[in-house]
């Protein structure tokens, strides 16, 4: 990888680029013990421990001019945490998930070109051959899942309304919650995942599945978006779940890509416009909103607090 952070176009042994995953794999080792340090026991000074000691033992694994991005990254980061003692151990954390992705999207053709199986992340994907019925996407019960996800609400129009994602360490479940206000016209709130990548490219997948724990009653969307369309079209799909605080049983939603709609800032788009494909899907989202996938006002709809408990989302055949 060259200062520029293309891959080179030189030989690559089975060693070096499983020594590219075995890098990932600490990366993501690391995130994960700092987070959940800093999430569950409030231990700044420990997670800034465990970043340290974490970005010298990947610093001395990325030994090579092939490695000279990934090194020049990481000691970025040491740098930082060296002259800025009170630098955000957020940056840190954005840092090395921005690295971690980057060893994901440059290495990819490498491997497949050397048949070496895929860097490992449980943050984020499980691996997953052509015959496989389920791919694992996000993982929920990860304490790194906040860092692949990013709110959208509609403060992008002049709202007030509030939505986030947050881990619950005892439960071991992530949950979307805030909070919908009506000032300025507002009334909705999404949380959307970071670029997916190319790893949906053929993979044949026709529906999205969800595990949900609690819901609390609400209507909310499941929305793709592909590329190009962050304020373009988005295709969105609605759900309802009964309320289960009271401890019942574990929600599965599953909907076919063929249900969703296709819409702009909420309006569903007229015309003949073809279903997205898995191919197409670029970015993953989830919205609760005033308007229905039809752009409809959704029955039932009230301004107030809202909590949907999340374990997993995946596509399946």
């Amino acid at each position: 990888l060259d200062s520029s952070g293309n891959t080179q176009e030189v030989s690559w042994s089975k060693e070096e680029v499983k020594l590219l995953g075995d890098i990932a794999t600490k990366i993501n080792t690391t995130l994960e013990e700092g987070v959940t340090m800093q999430v569950k026991q409030n231990n700044l000074d420990k997670c800034s421990e465990i970043f340290q000691v974490g970005l010298s033992e990947i610093r001395g694994m990325a030994k090579g001019e092939k490695f000279f991005t990934v090194l020049f990254k990481i000691d970025q980061l040491i740098v930082t945490m060296r002259n800025n003692r009170d630098a955000p151990l957020q940056d840190t954390i954005v840092g090395l998930r921005k690295t971690l992705e980057f060893l994901k999207g440059h290495v990819g053709r490498l491997q497949a070109s050397l048949s070496v199986p895929s860097l490992s992340s449980s943050s984020s994907s499980s691996s997953s051959s052509s015959d496989d019925p389920k791919l694992l996407l996000f993982d929920f019960t990860d304490p790194t899942i906040q860092l692949q996800w990013r709110s959208v609400n509609d403060a992008v129009m002049g709202g007030r309304s509030t939505g986030t994602l947050t881990y619950l360490p005892e439960q071991r479940t992530s949950i979307f919650h805030g909070t919908l206000r009506g000032e300025n016209n507002g009334g909705f709130a999404s949380i959307r995942s970071y670029d997916v990548g190319e790893r949906l490219v053929g993979s044949g997948y026709t529906g999205v599945e969800l595990k949900i724990p609690k819901g609390d009653g609400r209507t909310y969307k499941m929305q793709l978006i592909g590329p190009g369309s962050e304020f373009g079209v988005t295709y969105q799909a609605d759900f309802t779940l009964t309320s289960n605080d009271d401890g019942g049983a574990m929600s599965t939603i599953r909907i076919p890509l063929s249900s969703f709609k296709p819409s702009v800032m909420g309006k569903r788009v007229g015309g003949v416009v073809s279903p997205i494909l898995v191919d197409q899907i670029i970015t993953f989202g989830l919205m609760v909103s005033k308007l229905t996938d039809e752009g409809q006002p959704t029955p039932g709809f009230e301004y107030g607090d809202f909590r949907l408990e999340l374990k997993e989302l995946s596509l399946y055949r």
